[in-house]
């Protein structure tokens, strides 16, 4: 069941039955555009797994390789884990193309996509892509990679004209945030969210941000499934 509604309205959300929905193409494309690889099993694993098994090809675009949760390690060894990693996870999801790596240093971004030309890859495989949706960070996300990553995307879709949908996720945000004025999607992943457990469990360098992070998207995504009369749910806002 998908359930569309606007934020902020004191209105019962509108209901639609998947399968009265519009029919999407099976090779339709999917592009997951984040800045740390996990970010994307956090924001729409289960949602980006339900997309693979209805035959969708899903790309994950990750800006930074993450390493600097482990200075202590040579970045060589710390890069290499933490790609093992993403790779092992977008497995389990089903991510059909090979992820593309950024490699941009965390803290830095603005600056050094301008300096790469990385403004204008992520145009051109937007282009490439033409995806139907692509799932982000949101614009108020407390972290500033994040959030750049998320002006990234917005400005690359305005530029490139392509007719897209992009919907915005959360990670370091508590709680899904009900006061924006913006629409919002539920999407049910009642038969996947197991998928996403299983991804999460392949970054085991990540266990901290597992323990802080894991019991508030067990218990979102139960509320969310809540919201649409379903087990499990992942709730994202449109931009």
């Amino acid at each position: 069941m998908l359930i569309m509604a606007e934020s902020g309205q004191k209105t019962i959300p509108e209901m639609v039955k998947e399968e009265d929905a519009p029919l999407q193409k099976a090779q339709e494309s999917v592009l997951i555009i984040c800045a740390h690889p996990d970010d994307e099993i956090f924001g729409a694993g289960a949602s980006i797994a339900k997309y693979a098994r209805e035959g969708k090809r899903i790309r994950a675009v990750i800006f930074s390789y993450g390493e600097k949760s482990h200075m202590w390690l040579q970045k060589k060894i710390s890069v290499g884990m933490r790609v093992n990693e993403s790779k092992n996870a977008d497995k389990i999801i089903g991510c059909t193309e090979s992820a593309v790596f950024f490699g941009l240093e965390e803290g830095k971004f603005p600056a050094q996509i301008r300096e790469r030309g990385l403004d204008q890859k992520i145009r051109e495989i937007i282009l490439a892509e033409k995806p139907w949706r692509i799932f982000t960070h949101s614009f108020d996300d407390p972290h500033p990679d994040h959030r750049a990553v998320y002006k990234e995307v917005s400005e690359a879709v305005k530029e490139t004209g392509i007719e897209t949908e992009i919907l915005m996720f959360e990670v370091w945000n508590l709680i899904n945030l009900s006061n924006r004025n913006k629409p919002s999607t539920y999407i049910n992943v009642s038969d996947t969210f197991g998928l996403k457990l299983a991804a999460l469990r392949e970054f085991r360098s990540q266990w901290l941000t597992m323990f802080f992070l894991l019991p508030k998207l067990i218990f979102s995504t139960f509320m969310n499934g809540l919201s649409c009369e379903c087990r499990f749910a992942e709730k994202f806002y449109k931009a």
